[in-house]
């Protein structure tokens, strides 16, 4: 009876210090309580490197106005203003080791550019759309980072309010999950508009 009682223990203490951390510690990963930092709430703080802060500052091929932007493709300007863009479409490339996160935007002339987050001026770019898009999550880029390895194609804004499948048909030509298959897509299209 003694024995018994010794392995009904050894069960019982692990499973007791295991509902205990449960209970104290799930409340504090829930994705609800999570803080999860915005471009703004760390803009400014003593926490930020020198270097990373001139990276947050740092404008790249933009230049900024109230109404709108000028961004430098290639060899030309284009100005964008806040009102001519219809669609914004966030999503990931797998680079094997890591993810970058990348935006398709695409306006009302028919105009469109893609950023990512290696480019110089992509952080005043998600700050400043943010502020012309009051409905523009404030965290849609840490959303669409997990899970890791993932397409995950998400409408950041569209003017009209379109589903995803809409949006896919009218910018991709296909729904196109992953990014080698709109590239691709791309691809065709260009040659068959230049030849």
């Amino acid at each position: 009876m003694f024995i018994h009682d010794d392995k009904l223990l050894i069960w019982i203490v692990p499973l007791f210090f295991t509902c205990c951390a449960l209970i104290i510690l799930l409340p504090r990963f829930s994705s609800k309580t999570i803080d999860i930092p915005t471009i703004e709430s760390i803009k400014g703080t003593t926490g930020v490197s020198k270097d990373f802060q001139k990276i947050l500052d740092d404008d790249g091929a933009f230049t900024f106005s109230e109404t709108g932007f000028t961004i430098k493709m290639e060899k030309d300007l284009q100005s964008i203003r806040w009102d001519e863009i219809k669609t914004m479409l966030g999503y990931k490339r797998d680079l094997f080791a890591v993810d970058c996160i990348c935006l398709d935007v695409f306006t009302e002339n028919g105009h469109g550019f893609s950023i990512s987050e290696e480019m110089p001026g992509w952080y005043r770019f998600l700050q400043q759309s943010k502020l012309a898009f009051p409905a523009i999550s404030k965290t849609w880029e840490f959303e669409i980072a997990f899970p890791a390895f993932e397409t995950k194609l998400t409408v950041i804004y569209d003017k009209y309010n379109r589903t995803l499948p809409e949006l896919e048909k009218e910018y991709y030509k296909e729904p196109a999950r992953n990014w080698f298959t709109r590239m691709k897509t791309r691809i065709v299209d260009w040659f068959d508009d230049s030849f």
